[in-house]
């Protein structure tokens, strides 16, 4: 039986093995009842119930990669937000070389204990754990560079704090100093990288007796040979996950005895590499146990994709209209156009000004691939869904501008009624269209413009010889200005293979201009 309540052991029976390990080794526990109120676990001295179990429920519950991403991703997110506040970021990726105990003296039915993460019941490194080590591990690093520092007072090696391992690890206030000061150094925990491995050890004691001080005649039990080993099995992490460390280093306060932050990082940085290299984390590291490998010292890549999809997801959250901005950008023919304007999805937030802009900028480049004055009326004038866009200023301007190209394009065959067609089409939008007189004679569109005084030049030139007396620049001239001297140069038969040099020589060069312009 489990020593909760019947309806909570009714739906464990169906869940348990989706559910958080960190619960079942806990808390959920199968324990039998063996008289006189004593109770045991079934598991008491067997761990492979348990290593089944969490096989059961870390690797197929998604739910604790889950929490795990969310974990590496909320400390990368700190860790660049106290870089931005002024304070140094130091990361570690480190690979377990040996295997990995932790929280084997906690109390525990089983009289071994493991620390697991609460939120994914998942093994970790906790943060006080690790700075422990990394306080061990600067003083072994000061003394084996600096043997002076460690002196020796009633037969024991003393160590005296220097002034950068206070301004790291912070002191208190005493006798000799008034005030006390935090420690620039800040220790996350260390989570790995993905769902460990979980396997049973085992520690066997050769003198049980001895060590539970039994007496034996009324004499204490000495560690003799005839005593019967108990082997104690307990939980440990396979090595070969990949674990990431965090450490911060605080910006310099005015009382820091040290204000080097160049020189404390660097002391870290060594007391990092021999934590975890060559002091261990966990228990049982004097046996070997709790070794690291370091990999590398920045952010894993695995981190750092799920930190830009996290947010990526926070920016559909906060902007829910820009992936239909990026749809419409990505719009490259009017078949896109259609299928934008009649996605369901994407109606919602055609009034939105950053879609709507989108919109009309992939509007006007598919439109300037029409080409004749029946694509225009296909694709724009006579189609249903464009024409709810008649108001809207942009659609409006980049159609007058199609319509305008075509018609120049095509004047000759340019009619009243097309005319008429297009202003109608564009009248909701306030945007006029100018109907030409039928017995103009130039190119729509350029010659509505008003008179400049160079057209009017052009216009005044009698014959040739005004206008060798004093030509215009033909490099310089707009459309407008381009075509009513093209139509004063066809009178004056510039154009005739038979003309002379120099009216050849102006008709080729203002033929070039109209193809630039």
């Amino acid at each position: 039986m489990r020593p909760v309540g019947r309806q909570i052991n009714e739906a464990l029976a169906d869940g348990i093995h989706n559910a958080n390990f960190g619960l079942v080794f806990n808390k959920w526990l199968e324990i039998e009842d063996r008289g006189n109120n004593k109770f045991k676990t079934k598991i008491h001295n067997d761990r492979q119930p348990l290593v089944k179990q969490y096989g059961h429920c870390a690797p197929r519950n998604g739910l604790a990669m889950e929490v795990l991403r969310k974990r590496h991703v909320q400390q990368s997110n700190c860790c660049e937000a106290m870089k931005k506040a002024g304070y140094t970021v130091l990361v570690f990726e480190a690979a377990l070389v040996s295997p990995f105990i932790s929280g084997l003296g906690m109390t525990h039915p089983t009289e071994t204990g493991m620390v697991l993460d609460w939120d994914s019941g998942l093994p970790y490194v906790p943060a006080p754990s690790q700075k422990g080590v990394l306080r061990l591990a600067y003083v072994l690093d000061t003394i084996r560079h600096d043997p002076d520092q460690a002196k020796e007072e009633n037969g024991e090696h003393v160590w005296y704090e220097d002034d950068e391992f206070r301004t790291l690890f912070g002191y208190t206030a005493d006798r000799d100093r008034d005030d006390g000061l935090v420690g620039r150094i800040v220790v996350l925990d260390a989570h790995p990288l993905e769902v460990p491995a979980l396997a049973e050890d085992i520690l066997n004691p050769h003198y049980p007796d001895y060590y539970g001080k039994k007496t034996r005649n009324g004499q204490q039990v000495g560690p003799t040979e005839d005593q019967n080993p108990i082997p104690v099995k307990f939980l440990v992490m396979r090595p070969g996950i990949r674990f990431v460390f965090r450490v911060l280093l605080r910006y310099p306060l005015a009382g820091d005895p040290v204000k080097d932050t160049e020189k404390l990082v660097g002391l870290v940085r060594d007391a990092m590499h021999t934590s975890l290299e060559e002091e261990g984390l966990g228990a049982k590291t004097a046996l070997g146990y709790g070794r690291f490998r370091i990999l590398g010292e920045k952010e894993p890549v695995e981190v750092k994709g799920w930190v830009a999809k996290a947010r990526e997801k926070q920016e559909q959250i906060k902007y829910p209209w820009r992936p239909f901005v990026q749809y419409a950008k990505a719009i490259d023919d009017w078949r896109g156009i259609k299928e934008f304007l009649l996605d369901e999805k994407v109606g919602a937030w055609l009034q939105h000004p950053e879609v709507i802009a989108s919109f009309t900028s992939a509007f006007g480049r598919c439109a300037d691939t029409i080409q004749d004055w029946g694509q225009l009326k296909q694709r724009i004038l006579n189609d249903e869904t464009i024409k709810a866009w008649q108001a809207n200023q942009e659609v409006a301007k980049a159609i007058k501008t199609v319509a305008e190209r075509v018609r120049r394009k095509n004047y000759k065959k340019w009619t009243a009624d097309r005319d008429q067609a297009v202003a109608e089409w564009l009248a909701p939008s306030g945007i006029e269209w100018k109907v030409l007189d039928s017995g103009t004679s130039e190119a729509p569109g350029d010659a509505d413009t008003a008179s400049s005084p160079l057209l009017e030049k052009i216009r005044a030139y009698s014959d040739w010889g005004a206008f060798k007396s004093d030509p215009v620049e033909i490099a310089g001239l707009d459309r407008t200005c381009s075509l009513a001297l093209c139509k004063k140069l066809r009178e004056w038969k510039c154009n005739n293979k038979k003309a002379k040099n120099d009216k050849q020589k102006t008709w080729k060069a203002l033929q070039e201009r109209l193809r630039q312009v």
